[in-house]
């Protein structure tokens, strides 16, 4: 869901600060992806550290 706007951070050369080290939550029967999974995406599509 998220690849398309990771790459126009990726080709702005944005930072990324994840604050919320959790990568997954349950909320109910429903898994709510976080920050870290964000962060997980943007490192695996080429950003830099």
């Amino acid at each position: 869901m998220y690849r398309e706007r990771v790459k126009l951070w990726l080709a702005r050369k944005l930072p990324m600060i994840c604050a919320n080290p959790d990568r997954v939550v349950e909320d109910g029967d429903k898994i709510i992806y976080c920050g870290d999974a964000l962060g997980d995406l943007y490192a695996a599509m080429g950003a830099w550290f």
